[in-house]
């Protein structure tokens, strides 16, 4: 199980021990694309002696800024539509009930990374829409 923790430092990040290889790992800035399960991370190691957690707690780090293809986003989202997976089903009923297709969806569902835990963009930006309309 991880557990998940957030700083203005490391923004979204967790830690691993590694016994075996005497490693502290901290995984940081860790975000998912808007509409796939992928995540994206930056990683570091530590020694697990008494220099590498000094090292650990002084870490500060140079955030990476994540590129996206919207394009890829937006066929991922046709894909899952047309197999008929719960994504799709569920992200299809809400642009149904919208009357809307993929390609009325505001560009920025396809542009921004998302927080662990948080709803995919699509549906995000349609539960949005339809508590506006009520």
């Amino acid at each position: 199980m991880i557990f998940f923790r957030r700083n203005q430092l490391w923004r979204e990040y967790y830690l691993e021990i590694d016994p075996i290889k005497q490693i502290l790992r901290l995984k940081y800035n860790i975000l998912l694309e808007p509409l796939t399960n992928k995540v994206h991370y930056q990683q570091i190691n530590f020694s697990l002696d008494e220099v590498g957690i000094q090292n650990f707690w002084k870490f500060k780090p140079i955030l990476h800024h994540y590129h996206i293809n919207p394009v890829k986003q937006k066929q991922y989202l046709q894909l899952q539509i047309r197999q008929k997976s719960i994504k799709g089903i569920r992200i299809a009923k809400l642009l149904y009930e919208q009357k809307m297709t993929i390609d009325d969806l505001s560009s920025s569902v396809f542009k921004h990374f998302r927080e662990i835990g948080s709803l995919d963009t699509a549906t995000d930006y349609l539960l949005k829409l339809s508590a506006n309309d009520s």
